[in-house]
């Protein structure tokens, strides 16, 4: 319901602002997951997957 409520509609004629929003979260976070990767034993990178795991449920929520 709070996807629903906040997020949901945030694109709705803004597509050249949250074109740009994407491409830059996809960057950003080819960067975070690579370090977790290149870091696999580091406990701050380990709380970073944990947050990759919240964010992954996020974008399916995101796809219905």
């Amino acid at each position: 319901m709070q996807w629903q409520n906040s997020i949901h509609d945030i694109c709705n004629n803004q597509t050249q602002l949250c074109g740009y929003l994407k491409q830059f979260f996809e960057i950003q976070l080819d960067w975070i997951y690579t370090e977790i990767e290149s870091y696999p034993d580091d406990e701050y990178w380990h709380q970073v997957f944990e947050m990759k795991i919240i964010s992954y449920r996020i974008c399916l929520l995101s796809l219905g």
